[in-house]
């Protein structure tokens, strides 16, 4: 169902990694807020921004606009690639899966620090 979702709504809004990649493919318009993609590779329909309300809505809005849109037209995908579902398969195919790689960890990094984080 996500990937319907991408192909039907109007804009993508938040700080995903999927803004980056997923949503190229659909030519879909994402504002991109804060700096947790930052350094990551984009295409032109990523429109990034600061985490400020006086700076969201007009990114949004912007994201909107017939004008952005038809900006997007022939856009490629920087994270599609023609034989990435045979690699994949060949990937998983010849990786021996352990407890380790099936876990994921979690550290906490305000006991390691001795103070609380907000």
């Amino acid at each position: 169902m996500y990937w319907h979702t991408l192909a039907t709504v109007d804009c993508m809004v938040g700080n995903s990694s999927s803004g980056l990649s997923e949503a190229a493919s659909f030519l879909l318009p994402v504002v991109n807020i804060g700096e947790r993609q930052k350094g990551r590779q984009s295409s032109s329909n990523v429109i990034f921004c600061p985490c400020a309300t006086n700076k969201i809505i007009p990114a949004w809005r912007k994201a909107l606009s017939n004008e952005f849109r038809k900006t997007l037209a022939g856009g490629i995908n920087p994270y599609s690639k023609k034989n990435a579902v045979s690699c994949i398969v060949d990937t998983l195919a010849s990786t021996q899966l352990n407890r380790k790689m099936q876990v994921k960890h979690f550290v906490d990094l305000t006991a390691s620090l001795g103070q609380n984080i907000v």
